[in-house]
C-alpha cells in the first residue's frame, strides 16, 4: 500500500499515553524513500509481547490504518523505543 497509492497520509507518533498521542505528519514520499532502511524491518505485526532487542536499532512501530472523511487510508505508525 505504501507504493501503490493506497495511502493518502502518514502520521508517526513517538509519544502517547492513555489520554493523548503526539501525531506528526510525514511526507508519503519521505516514508517511501526510507521504507527499506527505517520502517520495513521495524514494523511489529503481532499482539504478543515483543522485545525491542528483536528489532534493528531497538525500535519498532505498531501500525494502525485509519480512514479520513473522504474514505482515504491514513497510515499511523506508533513508535516504541
Amino acid at each position: 500500500m505504501i507504493y501503490n497509492g493506497g495511502i493518502e497520509e502518514v502520521f508517526i507518533s513517538d509519544y502517547f499515553d492513555d489520554r493523548k498521542s503526539n501525531l506528526e505528519r510525514e511526507s508519503i514520499d519521505d516514508v517511501r524513500a526510507e521504507w527499506d532502511t527505517k520502517y520495513h524491518n521495524n514494523i511489529c505485526l503481532t499482539d504478543e509481547p515483543v522485545s525491542l532487542e528483536d528489532f534493528p536499532d531497538e525500535y519498532l512501530f505498531f501500525v494502525e490504518m485509519w480512514e479520513n472523511e473522504k474514505g482515504k487510508v491514513i497510515l499511523v505508525l506508533f513508535m516504541h523505543h
